[in-house]
C-alpha cells in the first residue's frame, strides 16, 4: 500500500465522515465523563469557552487552512516562514503530516516530538479513564485486564490505515450520540431549580485567581481552539485528507455541530445526576458510572457501556494512527510501520499507570497533563505560518519559554490553570518575532 493512500486515504475522503472522524478523535471517553462531572461538581462555567467558536472556525478555516493545504489563495514560504501568493487553482502540496510545512528540520523535529509526547500523554489518560474510572468499577474487572484488551484491539484494526480508522469512527460517532440520549431518556426532572451554592458563580471579571470566570474561559477558549486544531497532527491529518480548503472546511463545521451537539447533551447529562444525587457528591468523575451501573436497565446499561467503550476506542484509534503517521513519515520509518504501531500500543499502556499520580477531577488533569504541551507545539507552527523572517533559534527558544510559563501557571502559580495556554503562546510569539532576522 502507498504511503499516501496508508495516511490520507489518497486525499479524496468526504467532508461528512472526516468531519464526524475528527469529532470522535477529540470527543474522547475523557469529555463523556469529564463534562458531567465538571457540571456537578463546579457549573458550567469552563463551558463558555464555546462561545469564542466563531473566532476559532473562521481563523481555522480561512486563515490557517490555505497555508497548511495550499490552492486556496494562500501558501507559506519554506525559507523564511512568510506567506507568499499562489493561484488559487494550484495543486496542494503534498505533505503527508503537519510538520512537514515547518522551514526548518530542527523545528520538525521538535514539533513532531512534541506532537508524540501529547498524543501518548492523551491516550494514557483515555486508558485509565476507561479502565480505572469508568469500565473497570462497572464491570468489576481488573483495570489492567481492560487496559490491554482496548489497546490491543484497536491497534489491530488501526494498523489497517487512515481510511479503516474514519469508517470506525463514523460508526462510533452514532453510537457516543446514542448513549447520552439513552441517559436522559431515563430522567425524568434534570432541570435545576434554583443556582446550587457549590458552583462557580458567572462572571465576566477578569480574575486569575478565580477558577473560571466567562472572561477566562472565553480567552482559554479561544487560544486553544486555535492552537490545537493548527498545529496538532491528529486535527491537520484529516485537514489534508479531504484535499482542498473548501472541503477540509466542511470537515472543520461538521466536527464542531457534532462536537457541540454532544457536549449539550452531557451537560444535561450532568445537571441529571446532580439532580438525581444532590449536592452531597464525593467524586463527582465517577457518578456517571455509578449512575449506569445502578439505575439503569440491562439494554440501556449495554448500549451506554457500548456508547463508553466505542469513545475510548474511536480516540486511541485516531491518537495512535496520527503518532503512528508522524513517525513513519517525518521519522522515516515507513518499512516498521507495524512495529511502530505496536510500540506505541506499548507506550500508552505505560503512560496509563502514571496518570493517577496527577491530581484533579478529569477537566483540570487534562489541563496539567494533555494540554501541557499543546500550546507550544502552537506556537511552533503559528510562529513559521505567520511571522516573517522567522529564525530557528527563536522559535526553539520560544518553545522552551512557553513549555516554562504552562508548567508554572498549571502546578506552581495561584492563577487559574485556563491562563496558561494565552500566557504560553504570547511569550511563545513574542520570544519569536523579537529574535527574528
Amino acid at each position: 500500500m502507498k504511503t499516501e493512500t496508508y495516511l490520507l486515504a489518497d486525499r479524496k475522503m468526504g467532508s461528512l465522515s472526516l468531519g464526524l472522524s475528527m469529532f470522535v478523535s477529540w470527543f474522547s471517553i475523557i469529555s463523556y465523563t469529564a463534562w458531567p462531572g465538571e457540571i456537578v461538581a463546579h457549573g458550567p462555567a469552563v463551558l463558555a469557552g464555546i462561545l469564542a467558536s466563531p473566532l476559532v472556525l473562521w481563523f481555522l478555516g480561512w486563515v490557517v487552512m490555505p497555508r497548511i493545504i495550499g490552492g486556496g489563495g494562500m501558501a507559506r514560504s519554506t525559507e523564511c516562514g512568510g506567506a507568499i501568493r499562489v493561484d488559487a487553482g494550484s495543486r496542494p502540496a503534498r505533505r503527508l503530516t503537519a510538520y512537514q510545512l515547518l522551514p526548518f528540520r530542527t523545528v520538525q523535529l521538535a514539533a513532531s516530538a512534541i506532537f508524540v509526547s501529547i498524543r501518548l500523554a492523551w491516550m494514557g489518560m483515555i486508558v485509565y479513564i476507561a479502565s480505572a474510572v469508568i469500565l473497570g468499577p462497572m464491570g468489576r474487572v481488573p483495570p489492567w485486564t481492560i487496559a490491554v484488551a482496548l489497546v490491543v484491539s484497536t491497534v489491530l484494526y488501526t494498523a489497517l490505515g487512515f481510511r479503516m480508522v474514519v469508517y470506525a469512527d463514523v460508526v462510533q460517532a452514532v453510537i457516543m450520540l446514542a448513549g447520552a440520549v439513552a441517559v436522559l431518556c431515563t430522567v425524568s426532572n434534570w432541570w435545576p431549580e434554583k443556582w446550587p451554592e457549590h458552583w462557580v458563580t458567572l462572571q465576566w471579571a477578569f480574575d486569575p485567581h478565580q477558577r473560571a470566570t466567562l472572561s477566562t474561559a472565553i480567552l482559554s477558549g479561544l487560544v486553544m481552539g486555535c492552537v490545537v486544531k493548527s498545529s496538532d497532527q491528529m486535527a491537520v491529518q484529516r485537514f489534508l485528507a479531504a484535499g482542498t480548503v473548501r472541503k477540509a472546511r466542511g470537515v472543520l463545521f461538521v466536527g464542531f455541530v457534532v462536537d457541540v451537539i454532544l457536549t449539550g447533551l452531557l451537560v444535561c447529562v450532568g445537571l441529571a445526576l446532580l439532580s438525581h444525587y444532590g449536592t452531597n457528591v464525593v467524586d463527582s468523575d465517577r457518578l456517571f458510572a455509578h449512575y449506569v451501573t445502578t439505575e439503569l436497565s440491562p439494554w440501556l446499561r449495554l448500549m451506554v457501556v457500548t456508547a463508553l467503550v466505542v469513545a475510548a476506542m474511536s480516540s486511541l484509534s485516531s491518537g495512535i494512527n496520527s503518532v503512528h503517521s508522524t513517525l513513519i513519515a517525518d521519522a522515516g520509518l515507513v518499512r516498521w510501520r507495524v512495529l511502530v504501531c505496536c510500540g506505541i500500543g506499548v507506550a500508552v499502556l505505560a503512560m496509563s499507570g502514571a496518570i493517577g499520580l496527577v491530581e484533579g477531577n478529569i477537566v483540570e488533569r487534562c489541563y496539567k497533563i494533555v494540554n501541557l504541551l499543546a500550546t507550544p507545539l502552537g506556537g511552533l507552527v503559528l510562529s513559521c505560518l505567520f511571522i516573517p523572517r522567522v529564525r530557528a533559534v527563536g522559535i526553539l527558544i520560544g518553545a522552551v519559554l512557553s513549555i516554562a510559563v504552562v508548567v508554572w501557571i498549571t502546578y506552581f502559580s495561584a492563577w487559574t490553570f485556563l491562563l496558561a495556554a494565552p500566557c504560553g503562546l504570547a511569550v511563545h510569539l513574542v520570544t519569536a518575532w523579537g529574535t527574528r532576522k
